[in-house]
């Protein structure tokens, strides 16, 4: 009787945790379709060998590199619809940097000042530019 009974605990157990590996297993293999459908879409093959070094053959620090540009450009872009990220990790806050006055040009009353003047859209689109972490430095303007 206590033989039986071992024997059903074990069973069940071993049921229970066959099926957490399939159901885990069935959620790589969609992870592994989404990588390998994304991966094309990477044009530069630099960037890319980049990346799966990172993850591959990294060390902790390296894959740990990649959280805050990753966590900036999921805030930025697009909802997830049917994935639910496991990690809940945040980036630390910066420190905040001191912002430096910005010195107003002088209007010198030129007859073509209209032309270099830039209209306060324009002044924020480029600054909006020159803010934009996802721009590398030597792109912006």
């Amino acid at each position: 009787m206590i033989a039986v009974t071992v024997l059903s605990v074990i069973s069940a157990g071993t049921v229970y945790w066959v099926k957490s590996l399939r159901s885990e297993r069935d959620e790589l293999v969609k992870v592994e379709w989404l990588y390998r459908y994304v991966r094309p879409c990477i044009q530069n093959p630099n960037t890319l060998a980049d990346i799966e070094s990172r993850m591959f053959d990294g060390t902790d620090e390296q894959r740990d590199s990649i959280k805050p540009y990753a966590f900036t450009r999921e805030a930025d872009g697009m909802p997830y619809r049917s994935f639910t990220p496991h990690d809940d990790w945040k980036p630390e806050l910066p420190e905040q940097e001191k912002s430096k006055p910005e010195s107003k040009e002088e209007d010198s009353g030129g007859w073509f000042d209209w032309i270099t003047r830039k209209t306060p859209q324009e002044e924020a689109a480029l600054r909006d530019v020159r803010n934009n972490p996802n721009i590398p430095e030597g792109a912006k303007p």
